[in-house]
């Protein structure tokens, strides 16, 4: 296990999300409604849907608990999450490109 599911269990938090398929954002609400009954302390959250997930994420700020939207877009008002943390595809590209060059350049 890497090491977010170590600090997972010593916090006595863990929640493994489903792999991204057609039937993902189904199981991502359902999760997202059980933390939400459990009333954790918060909720990190890379959706699988923005619309399906936006009622959620709307349920848990009202409840009071904090949620993080990582790498996809949910059509909830911004004030609805504490922040959002996206990459750009581009800019992954370039420094994967320039990597890679390196890489090979060593070996010639």
């Amino acid at each position: 296990a890497g090491h977010g599911f170590a600090a997972g269990r010593r916090f006595r938090h863990h929640r493994e999300l489903p792999p991204q398929t057609t039937t993902a954002f189904e199981e991502q609400s359902a999760m997202l409604n059980q933390a939400i009954h459990s009333k954790v302390d918060g909720i990190v959250l890379a959706p699988a849907h923005q619309l399906v997930l936006a009622g959620g994420v709307r349920r848990a700020h009202e409840a009071g608990i904090p949620v993080v939207i990582v790498d996809a877009p949910i059509a909830v008002e911004p004030e609805n999450y504490v922040a959002s943390i996206a990459c750009s595809d581009d800019a992954i590209g370039f420094l994967t490109a320039q990597e890679l060059l390196r890489v090979l350049h060593a070996y010639h």
